[in-house]
C-alpha cells in the first residue's frame, strides 16, 4: 500500500518503506510505532548528513575516505560539475565549462546553496544498494546504468538502459562510509568508476527508484 505516513496507522503495517526525507522524518519521530520494522529507521543526523552533499564530501575526507570522492571546491579547475548542496534526482545539477557559464546557470540562484566537483567522465554509471543493520550489511543490489555521452547528469541527462550486475567493484569501503556516519537503514549509492575505484556522487539515505524492480528479494 501506498500512504501518508503522516497520517497512516504505521503500526497495521508489516513493513513501512520511506521512499522521501521526509517520510524518514515521521518515522524518526514515531519510532514507537515503527519499533519492530524489519528496515532499520536510520538517525536523522546521518541522513541529514547524506542529504547535504558538500558536508557529507567533506565528512569522508576527514575520516581519511576521501580517495572515494571526487575532487570538490573553489580549485577545481573547468569544465566542471555544479551540484547544489540539497537536491533530489539531479534537478539542480549542471555541467559547467566556465565561469560565465556558471553565473547565467546560477542567475537567480544562492551561490551558496553550490559547490565545485570534478567531472567523472564516463558513459557507465553505478548505484549500488544496501541494507545495513546492526553494523552488518544484510542486502545488496548493484545496478548499471548505461548514458550516450560521457559527460552524463544522472536524473537530467536520458539513459539507454540498466541492468543489475554483479559487484562491479569493492564494494567494502560503502560500509566504511555508512559506518562512520552511523547510518543503519535502507539506501544506496551512485557513483563511476575510474581505473577500478569507485568515485562516490553521493549516498541517498533512503529507497532508490531503480530497487524497485527487484524489491521482492530484499523482502527475505
Amino acid at each position: 500500500a501506498f500512504d501518508d505516513f503522516a497520517s497512516a496507522p504505521l503500526h497495521e503495517y508489516d513493513v513501512l518503506v520511506p521512499l522521501t526525507i521526509a517520510d524518514l522524518e515521521i518515522l524518526d519521530a514515531a519510532r514507537h510505532l515503527a519499533s519492530r520494522n524489519p528496515l532499520p529507521i536510520p538517525n536523522l543526523a546521518s541522513v541529514r548528513l547524506c542529504d547535504d552533499k558538500l558536508v557529507f564530501n567533506k565528512t569522508m575526507r576527514d575520516h581519511g575516505l576521501g580517495e572515494f570522492i571526487p575532487e570538490f571546491g573553489p580549485s577545481v579547475p573547468w569544465p566542471c560539475v555544479l551540484k547544489k548542496r540539497i537536491d533530489e534526482a539531479g534537478a539542480h545539477t549542471h555541467f559547467a565549462l566556465d565561469a560565465e557559464h556558471a553565473r547565467a546557470l546560477l542567475a537567480g540562484e544562492r551561490e551558496s546553496d553550490y559547490f565545485r566537483q570534478r567531472l567523472v567522465y564516463g558513459t557507465r554509471e553505478y548505484t549500488t544498494h544496501l541494507v545495513v543493520a546492526g553494523g552488518r550489511v544484510l542486502y545488496t543490489l548493484h545496478i548499471e546504468v548505461d548514458f550516450a555521452e560521457g559527460a552524463c547528469i544522472k536524473g537530467r541527462d536520458p539513459c539507454l538502459g540498466a541492468r543489475a550486475v554483479s559487484a562491479p567493484c569493492e564494494t567494502s569501503m560503502f560500509a566504511s562510509m555508512l559506518a562512520t556516519i552511523g547510518f543503519e537503514g535502507l539506501c544506496c549509492v551512485n557513483y563511476k568508476l575510474e581505473r577500478g575505484v569507485p568515485r562516490v556522487f553521493e549516498i541517498n539515505p533512503r529507497m532508490g527508484w531503480n530497487l524497485c524492480a527487484h524489491f521482492a528479494e530484499l523482502i527475505p
